[in-house]
């Protein structure tokens, strides 16, 4: 069971998620999809706080992911 205080995906009592705030360095998580595209021969999305197209290319430049996932850039300016 999750003893972080944190939202606990629904339907998945063992995992825990959090979402960081908004002010975290844009893509401050690349690493992880980085480390992960290492091991596995599948497509991997990056995101985390990815607001701006330039950042979102950059990650994909670096070759950390296959995709990047953006939903706060597009909830807030949804043209």
């Amino acid at each position: 069971m999750c003893s972080r205080r944190s939202c606990t995906i629904p339907g998945s009592p063992e995992v825990c998620a959090c979402i960081e705030p908004g002010t975290y360095e844009q893509g401050w998580k690349r690493y992880m999809a980085a480390e992960i595209r290492k091991h596995v021969n599948i497509p991997i999305i990056a995101v985390c706080n990815i607001k701006e197209p330039d950042v979102a290319e950059q990650i994909l430049v670096e070759g950390c992911c296959d995709f990047i996932g953006v939903a706060r850039g597009h909830l807030a300016d949804p043209e």
